[in-house]
């Protein structure tokens, strides 16, 4: 199995989740990844295809997060 092409949006986004990963395994607390996902927010928002498999993949990523941070 071989990864996304270099420069997709796929390979973009697994950057970004890899980073975030990192960031996630040092927090002490949700709130501390919050910066990592505006970003991949800000990424979702510009560079995916709204109904891709992988939008939907980070929009539930993202909900999750919001619901940690915010208690619903």
């Amino acid at each position: 199995m071989t990864g996304p092409a270099a420069g997709s949006v796929e390979a973009m986004a697994l950057d970004r989740l890899q980073t975030l990963c990192g960031a996630a395994e040092r927090a002490q607390q949700a709130g501390e990844v919050t910066p990592f996902f505006l970003e991949l927010q800000q990424f979702w928002l510009q560079s995916i295809g709204w109904c891709s498999q992988l939008s939907k993949e980070i929009e539930r990523l993202l909900i999750l997060h919001d619901e940690l941070t915010t208690g619903g």
